[in-house]
């Protein structure tokens, strides 16, 4: 490949001419550069706010559909097993271990419900998704931790 000489990359101009027309002409688009972000700046300042910013679409990772299955069975392994305990403290027959039996069964079926809720508006959210970074959720971790003081205090009264 026959390589061009420095006059010819230039448009036919000497190599001095020509140096200092590239720096005119970088010079000119860094001005223009600028004067775009200027306009871009002072449009923004006019209109009293930052750029609207159109919604990008999110895109959902295959894994977080699975990932909130998972934390639902896990949720509902949880339920059988406090569900289990309260059939076991039902059956005894001392009315205090019945009484705990009972709210440990109600707390059961509340961590059925909350649950359930929850993936099924999550899913809602996947179908339908916005550009905003989710939210974490820590109520039914709170909820489990009130109802278990809630029943260890009755407990206390009760005895």
């Amino acid at each position: 490949i026959p390589r061009a000489s420095p006059t010819t990359q230039l448009g036919g101009t000497s190599a001095a001419e020509g140096t200092g027309k590239a720096s005119e002409g970088r010079k000119n688009l860094a001005t223009a550069q600028a004067s775009r972000s200027f306009r871009r700046a002072f449009s923004c300042w006019c209109r009293g706010g930052a750029r609207e910013v159109r919604d990008v679409r999110l895109k959902v990772d295959c894994k977080t559909p699975l990932a909130i299955e998972r934390t639902l069975l896990r949720w509902m392994r949880s339920t059988v097993l406090l569900a289990s305990l309260s059939s076991y403290l039902v059956s005894a027959a001392n009315p205090t271990m019945q009484l705990n039996g009972l709210l440990l069964g109600l707390v059961a079926i509340l961590f059925v419900a909350l649950p359930a809720h929850s993936y099924w508006s999550r899913s809602v959210e996947l179908a339908n998704p916005k550009s905003e970074q989710p939210k974490v959720d820590r109520f039914l971790p709170t909820a489990m931790a009130w109802s278990f003081s809630i029943i260890l205090l009755a407990t206390l009264v009760v005895s």
